[in-house]
């Protein structure tokens, strides 16, 4: 740990994963990044951001990341309840759509 603005909020040094310094070398091997951790439903939760404490608190992050994961939620029902018993056939490629 790098830094600790209180228990919820801390500057965190985390390893740049071999796969990404791979893909791309000029990456260095570590890199900062927030933890944030708050409760939801009686779970403590865990964001990582580059959001700056000075102009986003932990309950920003926390607010933000909560609403977030309502919009994911929703969108997942809406193509859920769209799809209803239709097939659904993805692919990377044109030539595997048809």
């Amino acid at each position: 740990m790098l830094d600790e603005h209180d228990s919820n909020d801390k500057l965190i040094e985390m390893n740049v994963s071999p796969q990404a310094r791979k893909k791309n070398p000029d990456l260095p091997e570590k890199w900062q990044v927030r933890a944030v951790t708050y409760q939801l439903d009686g779970k403590d939760k865990t964001v990582f951001t580059s959001l700056p404490r000075d102009k986003f608190s932990a309950n920003d992050i926390a607010n933000l990341y909560h609403e977030r994961s309502e919009i994911e939620l929703s969108y997942h029902d809406i193509k859920s309840s769209m799809q209803h018993n239709a097939i659904t056939l993805r692919s990377k490629t044109v030539e595997l759509v048809y």
